[in-house]
């Protein structure tokens, strides 16, 4: 009799398909982090003891 011979069958993993989709994914993240936008700069506070000077009195004063 003849003999059948049955090979399993390897996962088919293309790399190149995982590249795509993590490209993919990075392009989303990055558009919606432009999307997201707004200005995200910040300024810092003026410490306690600073001087401000006071430009609407018209003297130039300066008040603590």
């Amino acid at each position: 009799m003849a003999e059948i011979r049955i090979d399993e069958k390897k996962p088919d993993s293309k790399p190149w398909m995982w590249l795509v989709v993590l490209l993919v994914l990075a392009l989303g993240a990055w558009l919606f982090m432009q999307r997201r936008g707004g200005d995200t700069t910040t300024t810092a506070p003026l410490p306690a003891d600073s001087a401000v000077v006071d430009t609407t009195a018209g003297t130039g004063a300066t008040r603590q």
